[in-house]
Order: structure tokens, then C-alpha cells, then sequence
């Protein structure tokens, strides 16, 4: 990872900037299903340098979950460690979850009319919604894992990618790449204290050896660091969870307005 302290050796007129630890989120690249653990994490660590009587707040078991919090950056910390923490991020874990996601517990009654056309038609079934799909599958009582999984993996190649569950996971709207998005407002929050958006932006173009900074412009900086200060202020008042969730609900019903008034 660059070293701030180098990318401004040669530029002694930068105001004191705050520890590189405390706000680069953008030089390491986070695993999708953690990325919403690392927001929390990190927010939870500038609440607390902010004021240290935040740790007083938190759960119990979060000492103990995190002993190297605060002081250490949620990816700076040996991967067993943050799965022990959460095991349902461990590999198998995380298998469950994926089953779960696409076993239909329930189809819904409109469905089977589409079933029925589809099979009158001679096509495959496929019942698709706004961001999930229903799809009935012929599979061969006892056939070995390792075929049913070519097979899978051929029907996903030749009707799911053109077809059915075409949201794709890692699209802009989803939330692993809110989440990052979050962290970003966060560094803007956090550097805007002691810089100017200009030099905030000569900054991150050093660290992400690119040609630009993570925002452009006044108005891009001031509003990312007006959201990452909600989010901070939310995490002090134990509300961040919450938030996310009614703005995750918004965005996925189309409902209008912001909760970053409060």
C-alpha cells in the first residue's frame, strides 16, 4: 500500500492530514459479503476517535469479537480472525447462504400460469420478478454432484444470463457496492477536516495511481463528506443498521426521499 507520508514528501505546505489507518478504505480491496461487517467496523472506529466514551455503548461481545479494534483497520486483520467473528462468512457458511438464496420455499400462484405457457410453448420454465426469478429444473434422482453441477452451470450459460436474474450482483445499485461507496464518504468526511476538496483530491490521486481522485470537484468532496458525517453520527446513536436498511428498502421499492435529514 503507497505511503501517504512519501506521496507528500514534496509538497510541505499540506496541512496536517489525519493517519493514513483511519481513512483509507480505497487501496485494498474487501470481499463482497464483508463489505457491510467493514463499514460497521470502521464506523464504529472514527465514532470512536471522535469520542472515546462510544466504546462504552457498544456490545458486549464486541471486544471480543474484535480485540484488535480500535487501533487496527478492519482488513489489516488476519482473515481467520474476522471469519471467527462472523461464521457465516466462513466457506460454509457462506454455501448455506447461497442455498438458501435459490431454494424456493414458496412459488408464488402466479407462477404456475407462467409455467404452463412456458410448457405449451416448449420452453424452459422461468418465472421472473423485478429482481429474482423462479425456474422449475428436471434433475435425474441420484445423479452424481459433479454432473448436476455441469449441468447447472450449462442451463445458467444458455437461459440465466440472457433470461432470468439478470440484476447483476455486482452492479452499481447493489449493496456490497453501496457499501463501498459508504466507506468512500467516510474518507471524504474524515480528510475534509484539515483539507481542501483540491487537496483531498491530490491526495487520493497519489494513493490510487490514477488520474483521479476518489471525487471530483468542490461539490462532489462536500457532499460525499456530508454523507459520511450522517453516517458517523448515525453510528453514535446505534441507528446505522437501521438506516442502511429503510435506505436499501427505498431504493429497491422506488419510494422518494432521504433519511439523511435527521
Amino acid at each position: 500500500m503507497p505511503d501517504i507520508t512519501d506521496l507528500l514528501g514534496s509538497q510541505p505546505k499540506f496541512p496536517p492530514i489525519p493517519p493514513q489507518n483511519q481513512w483509507d478504505f480505497f487501496t485494498k480491496n474487501c470481499p463482497a459479503e464483508e463489505r457491510f461487517t467493514r463499514l460497521k467496523y470502521e464506523c464504529r472506529r472514527r465514532a470512536y476517535y471522535e469520542d472515546p466514551s462510544f466504546a462504552d455503548t457498544l456490545p458486549t461481545d464486541w471486544q471480543t469479537k474484535y480485540p484488535q479494534w480500535p487501533g487496527t483497520p478492519y482488513l489489516n486483520i488476519p482473515d481467520a480472525i474476522r471469519r471467527q467473528a462472523h461464521p457465516e462468512l466462513t466457506p460454509a457458511g457462506l454455501q448455506k447462504i447461497m442455498a438458501d438464496q435459490i431454494a424456493a420455499r414458496s412459488i408464488p400462484e402466479e407462477a404456475y400460469e407462467v409455467f404452463r405457457q412456458c410448457a405449451a410453448n416448449d420452453e424452459p420454465l422461468v418465472y421472473e420478478q423485478i429482481d429474482e426469478a423462479y425456474v422449475v429444473l428436471r434433475i435425474r434422482r441420484g445423479m452424481p454432484f459433479t454432473d448436476l453441477n455441469k449441468h447447472w452451470e450449462a442451463y445458467a450459460r444458455e437461459y440465466h444470463e440472457p433470461k432470468a436474474l439478470t440484476k447483476r450482483p455486482e452492479g452499481a445499485a447493489s449493496n456490497p457496492r453501496k457499501f463501498e461507496a459508504e466507506l468512500n464518504a467516510i474518507t471524504a468526511y474524515i480528510l475534509l477536516q484539515t483539507l481542501t476538496p483540491a487537496e483531498a483530491t491530490a491526495v487520493t490521486v497519489g494513493l490510487r495511481k490514477a488520474k483521479r481522485g476518489l471525487y471530483n470537484g468542490d461539490k462532489e468532496w462536500r457532499n460525499a463528506a456530508e454523507r459520511g458525517e450522517f453516517l458517523i453520527k448515525k453510528t453514535k446513536e446505534d441507528l446505522l443498521d437501521d438506516i442502511l436498511l429503510i435506505e436499501a428498502f427505498d431504493r429497491t421499492f422506488g419510494v422518494k426521499g432521504s433519511t439523511q435529514k435527521g
